[in-house]
């Protein structure tokens, strides 16, 4: 990801990310300005539980994107041998 000069890629994240040709493209917004739309975006009765789980869950996608990537991934045959591990009896 495309930061500023001296800022790490955990303070600019993607949103909106659209797959073209050329790879994927996204509006950079701060990750500041990225937590308060999903907070307003959330329902009126929403708990800090609930807020904390989302961004959560949001950090987590947003640094499987960032191995991606990077090429950091793990071919579909690899993953399928090391889950028979834990799904076999």
């Amino acid at each position: 990801m495309n930061a500023r000069p001296g800022q790490s890629w955990k303070t600019r994240i993607k949103t909106g990310l659209e797959f073209s040709g050329k790879g994927w493209e996204a509006d950079m917004i701060t990750t500041k300005e990225q937590v308060i739309e999903l907070v307003k975006a959330m329902p009126d009765d929403a708990t800090v539980d609930d807020v904390l789980e989302e961004i959560y869950f949001k950090l987590q996608v947003d640094q499987g994107m960032a191995e991606l990537d990077r090429g950091e991934s793990i071919p579909h045959e690899e993953v399928e041998r090391r889950l028979a591990k834990w799904l076999s009896p």
